[in-house]
């Protein structure tokens, strides 16, 4: 079984992962597709089976309601023996929105978790959904620092720029 390497997994027994794995649809995509689009609606989160892809994060505000984005992106590639999921955010922001796009820069296969099949098993098996919210927490938490480090390493450039 794939998803005992997903962190999203750690601490859960062979019987408790075979319960997500049964819901999990398992898609697979050509390089170049979109994965996720940032500002859509997300009810999901994405497992990378095989393939790579990249995130692009907007690292500015939109400041028009031009159709054409050209706001500065951070850009992060990914591949599968990272053994990554994305989508998490969505199922715990305002309007379940998408924080990033993510693309495919490889032939791809993931995973689809529906949030409601996902609140549907924690919320039968109260340790197991422990389990899985804690790990998701842990995961939420260390890409929340890392964005506020970057944060903190932006200001100082720009402060060193109008100091100069």
């Amino acid at each position: 079984m794939e998803l005992e390497k997903f962190s999203l997994f750690n601490g859960l027994t062979s019987e408790q992962i075979l319960q997500f794995n049964s819901v999990i649809k398992r898609k697979k995509m050509n390089e170049g597709k979109m994965i996720i689009k940032e500002g859509d609606v997300g009810d999901s989160i994405i497992f990378l089976f095989s393939g790579s892809v990249k995130i692009c994060k907007p690292m500015t505000l939109v400041t028009s309601n031009s159709e054409f984005d050209d706001r500065e992106k951070e850009m992060i590639s990914l591949d599968s023996s990272m053994h990554p999921f994305f989508g998490d955010y969505s199922l715990f922001t305002k309007n379940n929105k998408r924080t990033a796009s993510i693309g495919s820069t490889s032939e791809v296969e993931i995973g689809i978790l529906m949030a409601t099949d996902f609140f549907n098993i924690c919320e039968k098996d109260f340790q197991l959904g422990y389990t899985v919210i804690k790990n998701l927490t842990q995961n939420i938490t260390k890409q929340v620092v890392k964005q506020s480090n970057d944060i903190l390493k932006l200001t100082t450039a720009i402060s060193l720029i109008l100091e100069s």
